[in-house]
């Protein structure tokens, strides 16, 4: 059954919008479940441009200083979404 049947599909879409709600869960688990796969694409978003920046490094394209400074920011967002 979908839960969402009785509101009508302009109402579902500006509320999705307004949440920036990309998938809709029809239970719990599956929220959960989506919420995951979300994150995990985010970590790995995050971790490969923290590799762009290390070979950047690695190749002298950056300086220590220009590499410590772009990837602290992304350092400190993959700690918070690990915790």
């Amino acid at each position: 059954m979908n839960a969402y049947k009785k509101i009508p599909d302009q109402a579902l879409e500006s509320i999705r919008k307004e949440v920036k709600m990309d998938m809709i869960a029809t239970t719990i688990t599956e929220h959960i479940f989506n919420q995951g796969e979300i994150k995990g694409e985010i970590k790995g978003k995050i971790k490969g441009k923290i590799e762009l920046l290390e070979n950047l490094f690695i190749e002298k394209v950056l300086t220590r200083k220009q590499f410590e400074k772009a990837v602290a920011p992304l350092r400190q967002q993959l700690k918070e979404l690990m915790e």
